[in-house]
């Protein structure tokens, strides 16, 4: 008698071949989540950067043609005199939910304070009264945002005075 040979796949085979497909599919996902979240981070450092530079270019166009500096209050302040509004002055605080930095005679601040905290600013003058140059220092990180998706941006400014 001949035997006959059964076409097909033994259940031994089957489990393999799932197994390496199950490992195929968990590196493949894998991969697709780190360059999601690589992505994610990107995005958040780009606005971050975005809303910081805007604040620090508005403050440095201001403060380059301004006059009659007095930095020798608050660490976090400068005032100084605008052709525009005349006396006016930058303020820092970073205190409870509402961190930004102020513009006297601006409602709001420079930031967007729903997409970024503030966590540290000042600004410094190289000399308190009639500076030549003045210093500001922001870091901020992306708000409500957390783990490795997370931004943080530090950045800093020397602005050369022009009316001194």
């Amino acid at each position: 008698m001949k035997r006959v040979k059964k076409a097909g796949f033994t259940l031994i085979e089957m489990l393999v071949v799932i197994g390496v497909f199950a490992v195929l599919a968990i590196i493949a996902t894998q991969s697709v989540m780190l360059s999601v979240r690589g992505t994610r981070k990107a995005e958040a450092t780009g606005k971050l950067r975005g809303n910081l530079e805007y604040a620090l270019g508005v403050m440095e166009r201001r403060l380059r043609m301004a006059t009659g500096f007095d930095c020798s209050g608050n660490p976090d302040q400068v005032d100084f005199n605008d052709e525009l509004d005349g006396a006016v002055n930058y303020r820092c605080d970073i205190t409870g939910n509402d961190d930004n930095i102020y513009y006297q005679g601006f409602s709001g601040g420079l930031l967007n304070t729903d997409e970024i905290d503030l966590t540290a600013c000042t600004i410094t003058c190289d000399v308190p009264i009639n500076p030549r140059e003045v210093t500001v220092t922001i870091s901020a990180q992306e708000q409500n945002v957390s783990g490795a998706e997370s931004a943080r941006i530090d950045l800093s400014t020397n602005i050369t005075l022009r009316n001194f």
